[in-house]
């Protein structure tokens, strides 16, 4: 299995990381991917994959970083961070996120539209996140797509409607995680059961939203495994078989 986003340069990790990605192997995680929120982040995140031989990352700004400081990143202050790095295989993570403020909502705008063109220019996938803000978001991406085709994974899936056919229509990937675990998290299970297998990836989004019996703890990559789990039990497959189908679908996405 392979999870494809989390966040290793996370604060809670930095005692025990060897052990964490230790823990992971141990429960058939066989690649990580580290994701960044903030360029600040590059140093410490090209720092764990040099250290570690099955981790990669991905590179960008989180759209909260926008809303908070009021800054626009664009094609040039991502491009150097992810030059001749081949363990880098992703931009982001990126999006709109107007849960606690829209001051920003043009910042957020056009730092998105500078991701999606740096994903162009590399060749390398568009981590895409979105919080309360799908129809904008999937209006830019429909519109920059027209304009000139990219890769991507919706990450952390919430299983809207519009993200559904956004997924479809665009031929991206989008990835579960622990949300899919959740008692109370039917609209996601709902789309668990329908959306097209072959754009299906893992995700843990540690240390955030860790799936039961750990909720309200540290979510880490090991747990991978518990959300492949219940993905099986929704789609009717066997444990082997989602590992199978992810494995082969994140390989592929992100040329690891």
């Amino acid at each position: 299995m392979i999870d494809s986003h989390c966040h290793l340069d996370d604060q809670r990790y930095a005692d025990d990381l060897p052990q964490v990605i230790e823990n992971a192997a141990v429960n058939g995680v066989s690649h990580i991917i580290t994701v960044c929120s903030s360029l600040d982040e590059v140093p410490i995140i090209t720092d764990i994959i040099q250290r570690f031989e099955n981790v990669y990352a991905s590179v960008g700004v989180h759209p909260e970083v926008i809303e908070r400081t009021g800054e626009y990143f664009g094609v040039d202050d991502i491009m150097p961070f992810i030059k001749d790095n081949p363990k880098i295989v992703a931009i982001g993570e990126t999006g709109l996120d107007f849960h606690y403020s829209t001051n920003h909502k043009d910042k957020q705008i056009q730092t998105f539209i500078g991701h999606i063109e740096s994903s162009r220019l590399t060749g390398k996938p568009l981590c895409v996140h979105t919080r309360d803000a799908d129809d904008d978001c999937v209006q830019i991406l429909y519109e920059q797509y027209a304009k000139q085709p990219f890769k991507a994974v919706l990450h952390c899936f919430s299983g809207s409607e519009k993200l559904m056919k956004c997924v479809i229509d665009l031929d991206f990937y989008y990835s579960f995680g622990g949300i899919v675990t959740f008692d109370k998290s039917g609209i996601t299970q709902n789309a668990c059961k329908t959306m097209p297998l072959n754009r299906l990836l893992l995700e843990t989004d540690g240390p955030y939203l860790a799936p039961p019996p750990y909720r309200g703890k540290r979510n880490e990559p090991a747990y991978t495994k518990i959300i492949a789990e219940a993905i099986a039990k929704i789609r009717g497959l066997t444990l082997g078989e989602i590992d199978e189908i992810t494995t082969k679908n994140t390989r592929k996405l992100f040329s690891i």
